[in-house]
């Protein structure tokens, strides 16, 4: 199990999925991307913490995420100012909601969920994209993946003209009393502190890029964030068969501008591919969040 802010995502060419070989229950899937190299880096973010790092140390912080952004994609943060209590406190809560019964996480599934309020134009999505999807309800590539997930999105109920238009509405939650304090840790908690990291990763980003270090600042002010709550269960040969797939997820680009994974401790279940063709395993290091690269940042 796993659980990411934002599926706002990486380069083209770089994509999840879940290998075929047998994995212990709680782990997640592949990532496939084109880089030469066999290592993701981890980088220190204090300088974008504290409040008083000088500015060469900044600097040199910046120059280093803007080389891994570009030659890799990937990156590990480590001092990125999310309190540890919250981390894990997110995926204790994911965890909690997993080991409910089937029929009590389905009150809240996908499929029964009504559509966005519509728009100005009078539009709404076909379909909703905010609840919970039982193993094999999602689909990648025309496959059906091989995990359970929540999808949350930013609430409202219009986002007014242009690219968000039409995707209003509002998560589906279970009762309190059923999972407490869930609601709180994601709607509120989990949500604040990984858009702060969001936004000194942004930072970031903009002094690597030779910018002002605001630069981005006025691009996702109102950013559309998604948060997905993932587990990928144990699952035999056969049904890996009737669902045409053997990933938890499979290989695809996030489509927006940064992806940050809050990793359980599985190892050996998230991979990256590099331009040789070989899959590099992205295991979990103790007190990093792993950061990929998003089709939306690569045309910024």
């Amino acid at each position: 199990m796993r659980t990411g802010l934002c599926r706002i995502c990486r380069r083209p060419g770089r994509s999840y999925r879940r290998p075929s070989f047998p994995l212990p229950e709680g782990t997640v899937c592949r990532l496939s991307s084109s880089f030469s190299t066999t290592t993701i880096p981890v980088i220190d973010l204090s300088p974008f913490v504290d409040p008083h790092a000088s500015e060469s140390s900044k600097k040199q912080c910046a120059e280093a995420v803007h080389h891994a952004a570009v030659n890799v994609g990937f990156l590990y943060v480590k001092n990125h100012g999310v309190d540890p209590s919250i981390t894990d406190g997110a995926r204790a809560h994911a965890r909690a909601f997993f080991s409910l019964p089937q029929v009590v996480k389905e009150e809240i599934s996908i499929l029964n969920q009504s559509q966005a309020p519509s728009n100005k134009e009078g539009t709404t999505p076909p379909l909703s994209c905010r609840g919970y999807q039982k193993v094999g309800e999602n689909v990648t590539k025309y496959s059906r993946d091989l995990h359970e997930a929540i999808d949350m999105y930013r609430e409202g109920e219009d986002h007014g003209p242009g690219p968000l238009a039409g995707f209003g509405g509002h998560n589906p939650w279970l009762e309190e009393e059923k999972l407490p304090g869930f609601r709180h840790m994601f709607e509120t908690v989990y949500v604040e502190a990984m858009s702060g990291l969001g936004n000194r990763l942004m930072r970031a980003f903009s002094l690597g890029f030779g910018l002002p270090e605001n630069y981005f600042a006025p691009f996702y002010h109102r950013s559309f964030w998604c948060l997905r709550l993932i587990r990928y269960p144990p699952v035999s040969s056969q049904e890996r068969e009737s669902l045409s797939s053997g990933l938890g997820c499979g290989e695809h680009s996030d489509y927006g501008c940064l992806t940050l994974l809050n990793m359980d401790e599985s190892t050996q279940a998230l991979q990256a591919r590099n331009t040789q063709g070989a899959w590099i395993f992205a295991d979990p290091i103790p007190g990093t969040l792993l950061v990929n690269i998003g089709d939306m940042l690569s045309r910024w």
